[in-house]
């Protein structure tokens, strides 16, 4: 099954609940973009030209199969990529809402 994953906004708040893994931000809890500003400082990145990396991004070209280069930035971001026992349930609870509605409206023309 293919992950499913969705960027993170810079108001979106982690929890990261082991404390060994808290190497960038050293709380329980953080807002992305106090990731996003910690992550130069613990990478040793102090020049403005490699901050673009991570703010406005930096040129470049992209060519991708079946289309021609492409002009535009690259920018490092947060991704998020939830659990497959969650999506299966949130997919399946999805699937049974759409049966449900289904199944409403054959009953409701049923009985007019």
């Amino acid at each position: 099954m293919k992950q499913r994953s969705r960027q993170l906004n810079d108001e979106d708040i982690l929890l990261i609940e082991d404390n060994k893994l808290w190497l960038i931000v050293k709380t329980k809890t953080f807002l992305v973009k106090d990731f996003l500003t910690a992550l130069p400082s613990h990478l040793g990145i102090h020049d403005e030209n490699k901050m673009a990396w991570l703010k406005d991004g930096i040129e470049c070209k992209l060519l991708a199969p079946k289309y021609d280069w492409q002009s535009g930035k690259i920018r490092i971001k947060v991704e998020f990529i939830p659990d497959e026992m969650e999506k299966d349930i949130e997919s399946q609870q999805n699937m049974n809402g759409a049966i449900d509605s289904s199944l409403d409206d054959i009953r409701q023309r049923s009985t007019t």
